[in-house]
């Protein structure tokens, strides 16, 4: 099984969120217990920002983590155009593009998607399946 993590989960993890950073962690960890953990370049590029641009530190949380950066495919790239032009500036105005990749990366190349933002992608990405830590 491969499961997609969104950065919110990530953030929690690194932050020791109070109320969701033990729970995030625990569903990283389940999901790696039934198979690969995968990011996409979007929330690399979002946990860049988090470490301050320093690559090094980046690259050893997530090799620690076991957390593999899995870039989109053509198919999820252009998956986010079709999503994003139907739904997107209309319907989710407050959303940008980089949500869109997050949601159709893990539509298309993962099992399911542990994010907190379970709404938001079920309403935009039909049939994926939402792993949500803080329901667990």
């Amino acid at each position: 099984m491969r499961s997609a993590v969104d950065n919110n989960i990530l953030l929690d993890v690194l932050t020791d969120d109070r109320n969701f950073g033990e729970r995030s962690r625990r569903a990283i960890e389940g999901a790696l217990s039934r198979g690969k953990v995968v990011i996409c370049e979007q929330v690399f590029a979002e946990l860049a920002a988090a470490f301050d641009g320093e690559g090094d530190l980046l690259e050893s949380f997530l090799d620690d983590a076991g957390i593999n950066l899995d870039p989109c495919t053509r198919e999820s790239y252009l998956m986010t155009g079709r999503i994003w032009r139907r739904a997107g500036r209309r319907k989710h105005p407050r959303r940008v593009l980089p949500d869109f990749i997050v949601g159709a990366h893990a539509w298309n190349q993962a099992d399911c998607l542990l994010t907190r933002d379970r709404g938001f992608y079920r309403k935009c990405f039909d049939g994926i399946r939402i792993v949500d830590p803080s329901s667990i």
